[in-house]
């Protein structure tokens, strides 16, 4: 299960660059729904400094239903939320399929 769930959060972790990208408007019911600094570091305001996570937060949160319901979506710190969502934070402060998602992403890019 964790394969396909690591495999599906390094291909959505960065979706939330279509909301950053199109200046979405964010609400504060939105930020209630997760904490940022358990996804993304924070500036000295406490907004999270990668804003594409912070919306990768929220369309994931928008589809959970859909997610459990099709066995994507894992629990506590290995659900697709979390592996999705971390790929900004410090290497200590990640398990190891965080990090996978991690490594992928700099592959990505060319590092």
């Amino acid at each position: 299960m964790y394969r396909y769930l690591t495999t599906l959060a390094a291909l959505l972790h960065d979706i939330g660059k279509l909301g950053q990208r199109a200046e979405a408007p964010k609400s504060t019911q939105l930020s209630k729904k997760f904490d940022s600094t358990d996804i993304a570091p924070t500036d000295q305001h406490g907004n999270p400094s990668n804003t594409h996570v912070w919306w990768t937060g929220w369309w994931i949160q928008q589809h959970v239903a859909t997610l459990k319901k099709l066995g994507f979506y894992g629990d506590g710190n290995f659900s697709l939320f979390r592996l999705a969502c971390t790929h900004h934070l410090k290497w200590d402060r990640l398990n190891f399929l965080e990090r996978l998602v991690v490594l992928a992403d700099n592959i990505s890019v060319g590092f």
